[in-house]
């Protein structure tokens, strides 16, 4: 289902079987899967209450992926990870990860001098 129109960054939404939203796709195709359960059958009323609802689960989902990425860096190489985790959350933990080891060596004083 298309939704280009609603959320800047997404331009479908995929529906599992039971028509709940699984993932939302964006225009460079990759995907988030969603961590919640969201049915737009199930939102009674406004579509503004469910688009809401649905915003707030890609931001949980968001978080989520993020916390899993900066978890799963350390475990297998840079050139795999990069490529099996969407865009944002790899600029997140990298940042994260780049961030703590500046800090270690600040803190340990092992910084390199650079010619």
């Amino acid at each position: 289902m298309r939704v280009d129109k609603c959320f800047e960054g997404v331009t479908r939404i995929q529906l599992g079987a039971e028509g709940e939203v699984i993932s939302v796709m964006s225009p460079e195709g990759e995907e988030l899967v969603l961590s919640g359960r969201l049915v737009p059958a199930e939102a009674k009323g406004n579509v503004e209450k469910w688009l809401v609802q649905l915003e707030d689960t890609i931001g949980r989902s968001l978080k989520d992926t993020c916390r899993e990425a900066i978890a799963a860096f350390q475990r297998q190489p840079r050139h795999q990870w990069v490529l099996q985790w969407p865009a944002q959350a790899v600029g997140v933990a990298a940042a994260i990860h780049w961030t703590t080891d500046a800090a270690a060596a600040i803190r340990n004083n092992e910084l390199r001098v650079c010619s």
